[in-house]
């Protein structure tokens, strides 16, 4: 994917928890929700650039 499709609005009122979100694995087969590490010590990094 490419462009537009890449884009993602960042909005400042979002609510809940990371728990209340997920992410697709490295190769976008599998989406994988964060609660899943509810209780485990997670480091996110962000590696975005513009």
């Amino acid at each position: 994917p490419t462009g537009a499709s890449l884009q993602v609005k960042c909005y400042g009122w979002g609510r809940g928890t990371i728990y209340d979100y997920g992410a697709l694995t490295i190769d976008g087969e599998e989406y994988v929700p964060f609660r899943k590490y509810a209780g485990k010590m997670v480091l996110f990094v962000n590696v975005a650039t513009y």
